[in-house]
């Protein structure tokens, strides 16, 4: 409710409460007529899918968007998929902190479509999201390649192999990459598949 008045507001931390999906969906509603939001961050929250679709919608106004942190939560990819593609459409949107849910390799295409789209996105963080996989992994990679703004991307403990890190390989090799920060850690990588 405190919320509705603050049409101005640019910056909103709720880190470890219980927001949980109630407390999201007023938040989403309070928030709808506000365009000056440039950080949102919702880590541990104990959010899940069911409010991520009206989230989402309401964070397409808000163009001057530069950073959202929902890690710590129980997001599927049911629910981040609408996220990732609201994001894609943000001028100014810079980093994405995604890390410790439950996304899958059902987000493959539109984490792929955001890395590809986003003018502006520099950092994205997906770590321990260990149903990502290796397909979902080569669906990241293939982004990376073609994104015009990525600085870092890290996929610790999220289930890829040499398949993935082998087409990472190729992110690094280019000279058209802007990436300096990769953090593959804790995957299921043996060195001597791939060629540097």
């Amino acid at each position: 409710v405190c919320l509705a008045r603050l049409t101005s507001l640019t910056r909103l931390a709720l880190e470890s409460n219980l927001v949980g999906n109630l407390g999201l969906e007023a938040m989403t509603r309070a928030l709808t007529a506000n365009t000056t939001l440039k950080e949102v961050f919702l880590y541990n929250n104990d959010l899940d899918d069911d409010s991520m679709r009206e989230f989402a919608a309401m964070l397409t106004n808000k163009s001057q968007l530069q950073t959202l942190g929902l890690e710590y939560n129980r997001v599927r990819s049911r629910g981040a998929n609408h996220v990732f593609e609201a994001l894609n459409a943000l001028p100014n949107f810079e980093r994405l902190f995604f890390s410790h849910n439950l996304i899958s390799e059902a987000s493959a295409q539109q984490i792929r479509a955001l890395l590809q789209l986003s003018t502006s996105l520099k950092e994205i963080r997906l770590n321990d999201n260990d149903q990502i996989g290796d397909e979902a992994g080569l669906a990241i990679a293939e982004g990376l390649l073609r994104s015009p703004s990525i600085k870092v991307c890290h996929l610790s403990d999220t289930k890829i192999s040499g398949k993935s890190a082998a087409k990472l390989c190729e992110v690094i090799r280019s000279r058209s990459s802007t990436l300096k920060d990769l953090d593959i850690s804790s995957n299921l990588i043996i060195m001597d598949d791939i060629e540097m």
